[in-house]
């Protein structure tokens, strides 16, 4: 009964979470031996260590004990194989008076690794409704001055029973892991000025370093040092899920990524084009702020793919990287012509077709006034008529022909201007 438990919960929390595609900790094998996700999970979080861990029987705490822990004043050594990690951890003294998504955004840019551990244990109604009830009499026959704390507690406790939210028990840790015992202590005061921009204060676990470092385990509620009651809203503010992308490194439509980036925490981003099959890219920033050379980068990295590239460049700025790739570069330049035939170079395929109805009628558009429905057809008429000639009699001069000389101003006069010999006939 508690495995199908389980796995109804599971199936739960896949299906709330299926927009970030989660992955389920399961058994996997490796050269013949059954091996288990779940706990090499749990025993990089205690040690910062990433190893295989085998399926064993017994006790789970006894398989994850694998390495000895020894705790002193402020900090603990946990004794791996190959060599020693230093431990510190801190504890929230006193919560912030609000809570927000993202309120540990500050962390996520620290440099170094750490574990930020958070458990929420929901209280029963009644229970949660009664400490509200014992808070406010406190308050009111103590003549406590908080006046606005009282009449929130009023409106906490009408939100509880309308379901708005619910309470439950939440504690947070956070602990940071070194090799370097000195080092440790430098990063720690780095931590706890991260934590401290969230407005909570924040306190560094001496006596219960033991008990916090257990806690960080699923299930030992029992060990937390310092829990206190918050609602559903705070702890969806505190524990929003998210981190750092860190993209897809192989599966993705062209296979594997198309190179690996380093995020501001110095994790790992794997770079894709595709969301799915979805390859549409925009890379926006100031002037001089290294679109261009992050955009040849990624096209060089492009070239393992072995895909085509057609590069449209502004004021020359890619020329030097298309022609040391290979490339051919074409440089188009005012009153000097292009060599572009749209006509000629198209056939008289209704996709082509289409295109080119489309792409006369911006030629020949005048400003805020459309184009009649006798002009329309007197183009498609026209594009029909020229696409019938041999490709080499095709040209906007032909086509001119078509649209007829009886109208100064018409959709005929409008296109000479990128006839040959029009002003525009270079381009």
């Amino acid at each position: 009964r508690a495995l199908t438990i389980m796995a109804d919960k599971c199936r739960d929390f896949e299906t709330l979470l299926a927009d970030v595609a989660p992955e389920p900790l399961s058994m996997y094998e490796h050269n013949g031996i059954l091996f288990s996700r779940p706990m090499e999970v749990l025993h990089f979080i205690l040690t910062g260590d990433r190893i295989r861990m085998p399926l064993l029987d017994g006790r789970l705490g006894q398989a994850l004990y694998a390495s000895r822990v020894v705790f002193g004043r402020e900090a603990a050594e946990i004794r791996l194989p190959h060599t020693s990690h230093y431990l510190g951890m801190f504890g929230v003294r006193e919560y912030v008076a609000s809570t927000r998504t993202g309120q540990f955004n500050s962390l996520l840019t620290l440099d170094f690794p750490f574990v930020l551990t958070q458990s929420f244990a929901p209280l029963v109604k009644s229970v949660a409704s009664e400490r509200f009830t014992k808070k406010y009499k406190q308050m009111v026959s103590s003549d406590d001055a908080g006046v606005s704390q009282a009449e929130e507690l009023l409106d906490g406790v009408d939100d509880l029973m309308a379901n708005r939210f619910a309470m439950g028990e939440h504690h947070l840790s956070i602990a940071v892991i070194d090799e370097n015992p000195k080092r440790l202590l430098e990063r720690l005061s780095i931590a706890r000025s991260a934590a401290a921009d969230t407005g909570m204060v924040m306190a560094r676990e001496d006596v219960a370093l033991e008990a916090a470092f257990w806690a960080q385990l699923p299930g030992n509620f029992r060990m937390r040092a310092r829990p206190a009651v918050i609602n559903t809203r705070n702890f969806a503010g505190l524990s929003p899920f998210y981190t750092f992308p860190a993209g897809r490194k192989s599966g993705n439509h062209w296979g594997e990524a198309v190179t690996l980036l380093k995020t501001r925490a110095g994790s790992s981003f794997w770079f894709n084009f595709h969301r799915a099959d979805i390859g549409h890219t925009l890379i926006i920033g100031p002037t001089g702020g290294g679109k261009t050379v992050l955009q040849n980068f990624l096209q060089a990295q492009l070239e393992k793919t072995g895909a085509k590239q057609v590069f449209f460049d502004k004021d020359r700025g890619a020329e030097i990287f298309v022609r040391a790739c290979g490339g051919t570069y074409l440089a188009l330049r005012d009153g000097e012509p292009t060599g572009f035939a749209p006509l000629k170079g198209l056939t008289p395929s209704p996709h082509d077709i289409a295109f080119l109805r489309q792409f006369i009628r911006v030629l020949v558009r005048r400003d805020n006034r459309p184009l009649s429905v006798a002009e329309e057809r007197l183009i498609d008429e026209g594009i029909e008529a020229v696409m019938r000639l041999p490709a080499p009699s095709r040209s906007f001069s032909a086509l001119r022909e078509m649209l007829g000389y009886a109208d100064a101003e018409g959709i005929g006069a409008r296109l000479e201007r990128w006839c040959l010999g029009g002003p525009l006939g270079w381009a």
